[in-house]
């Protein structure tokens, strides 16, 4: 849905997962899917990273106004 969807994490990311900034991390998006699925929304700001190496994870609020709280995806921008 986000190509592009590259965030840059804070230090404290890494250090409470216990890895290094070289690690491979999974990053998930809290989705809402409605019934409508083109009224469905991401949420951009508070991704789940996850470390499989060590098998923790956490949620972390992004300090980037480039990701919303809700993202919608099908949703067609106005001209």
């Amino acid at each position: 849905f986000v190509p592009d969807y590259a965030p840059t994490l804070p230090k404290e990311v890494y250090d409470t997962l216990g890895v290094d900034k070289n690690a491979e991390l999974a990053l998930l998006c809290i989705t809402v899917v409605p019934e409508d699925i083109q009224k469905l929304t991401l949420n951009l700001k508070s991704p789940i990273i996850i470390s499989f190496d060590t098998r923790k994870a956490m949620q972390v609020v992004l300090d980037d106004s480039r990701y919303p709280i809700r993202f919608a995806p099908f949703c067609k921008e106005e001209d």
